[in-house]
């Protein structure tokens, strides 16, 4: 990450062994470059977020918060 390269940090939780919630954070992936031919993030792009439980099904949202400080 210090190259500004991809990664991703990956969360889970855990009820009585059974994975229940996980959380996908990519800072360096735009929801934008997501079916891109030229896969090129483009300027002011924050990353994404994406997220699963039981029940709930999946999401998928932007990091980028209007207003936050960077």
């Amino acid at each position: 990450f210090l190259r500004g390269d991809q990664y991703a940090i990956a969360l889970a939780l855990l009820e009585e062994g059974r994975v229940v919630l996980g959380v996908l954070a990519c800072p360096n992936l735009s929801l934008n470059i997501i079916g891109r031919h030229d896969q090129l993030p483009l300027e002011n792009e924050v990353g994404c977020l994406f997220s699963a439980s039981i029940g709930s099904g999946t999401e998928m949202q932007p990091l980028d918060i209007p207003g936050a400080k960077k």
